[in-house]
Formats: structure tokens, sequence, C-alpha cells
């Protein structure tokens, strides 16, 4: 399925099966020939990419995991120490929470529940372009944490846990509706992510 469903033609499904869930269409009923009509082709051609409504949705995930990690990489290119990288990071998952997530929600619990929930966990891990990407960009941001100040012993997978706790915490109180706190959100993960590190703000 990969080289095909990664084809411009596969990737106006995936726009569609967006499309369609922006619009408030449920996922979960949505019929083969309406993600067709909204990627303006026929079913006969849809089904020459994909052979069922799960491997679109599943493919529509994986789409948008690689459009995320194009977003977040670009989003620090140009953070150039430990803390730009932590608010550029913090400044990417508020623009992700307020304007795509709740579309990525409905996709991922329509997924879960589908008989390839199994096969979703399994492609996307084996999936070298979200690996990859993520483990270049986890690298780089603990060398630069390493640069600021963090404990050499310090391992990669602490690291890892630390980071992924602090923004995942911010995104969560931003979901919670919250949004109207987000600075304090933003104040209280950095601090979290700093302290968990061993980093002295005041040397940021």
């Amino acid at each position: 399925m990969r080289d095909r469903t990664q084809s411009p033609k596969a990737q106006d499904v995936y726009r569609a099966v967006l499309a369609l869930a922006e619009q408030g269409i449920d996922l979960r009923s949505v019929r083969v020939q309406q993600i067709a009509d909204a990627a303006n082709m026929g079913k006969g051609t849809l089904y020459e990419y994909f052979a069922s409504k799960e491997d679109i949705l599943l493919g529509t995930l994986a789409y948008c995991i690689t459009q995320e990690l194009a977003r977040l990489t670009e989003y620090l290119a140009q953070a150039q120490d430990f803390t730009a990288i932590t608010q550029r990071a913090m400044d990417y998952i508020e623009d992700l929470v307020r304007h795509r997530f709740a579309v990525y929600d409905m996709i991922v619990r329509v997924v879960q529940h589908g008989e390839q929930s199994a096969a979703l966990k399994t492609s996307l891990c084996a999936d070298a372009l979200i690996t990859d990407g993520l483990t270049e960009l986890l690298t780089r941001a603990y060398q630069s944490a390493l640069a600021a100040g963090m404990d050499k012993d310090t391992t990669a997978d602490y690291f890892n846990y630390c980071v992924v706790s602090a923004q995942a915490g911010f995104a969560v109180g931003l979901r919670r509706g919250k949004a109207e706190k987000a600075d304090t959100l933003r104040k209280n993960a950095e601090t979290l992510l700093m302290r968990g590190l061993g980093i002295s703000q005041k040397n940021q």
C-alpha cells in the first residue's frame, strides 16, 4: 500500500477526507463514494489506490502525521537554543490544538474502533519518515539542552520523557478549554520541563 498511497492521487483523497471532516461529516458513516466525489475522482479510480474505507482513513492519519512533522520542523528551524526550541514547540502545539486537532481526533477515534487498529500502530511505528524525523528533532533538542546546562549523565530516554510530558500537559490544558490561560499554561510547562532536566531558567 505504501507506494501508491503516497502518490498525488492518494493525497487528493486524504485532503478530501479532511475536508469532509471539517464540514462536520461523520467519518464513521461516510461512504467511499462521498470521499471519491470530494476528491473529484471516480470510485473505481479510488479503489486502485485503497482496498477499503478503513485503508483510506489509515492512510489519511499517516498523511496528517507526516504533514505535522513537517510543520513542527519548520517551526523549530530558526530556534537557536533550548529555550527557543521549547517556546517554538509550544507555538506549534497551540496552533495544532486551535486549528487541526479536532479533525485529527475524529479520525483517530474511528480508526481505533476499526478492524485494522492494530495495523495502525504497526504501520506508523514502521514508517521511517516519521520515526527518523522525530528522532532527528529530539536529538537536536537533546544537544541544545546539554548546551543549556543539562546534566551530561541525563539519558536520552529520560530527556524524551520530560519533553513529551511537558508538551503533552500543555496540549491537554489547551484542549480542556483553558485556551484563555495559554500564557500561564506555557509558563507552567516550561518550568516543569526545565526543573525536570535540571536547567536553570536564569541562565536562559
